[in-house]
């Protein structure tokens, strides 16, 4: 693939994404960021909203 194909994949790729920042207060969750900085987070948070959606009975 050349350049400018691979720079639009990345273009069109990148525009089905969202971000979702999360702050950590370095002083007072230390411990969460420590945590957090230890393990895939985006993939672990992923996993974690998936269990708590399958948790949460169907509006009806």
């Amino acid at each position: 693939m050349n350049a400018k194909k691979l720079e639009t994949a990345r273009e069109r790729y990148e525009t089905k994404r969202k971000i979702k920042p999360v702050s950590f207060n370095t002083e007072t969750e230390a411990d969460l960021l420590e945590y957090a900085n230890s393990l895939d987070f985006s993939e672990w948070t992923k996993q974690k909203l998936k269990q708590e959606m399958d948790t949460q009975s169907p509006e009806e």
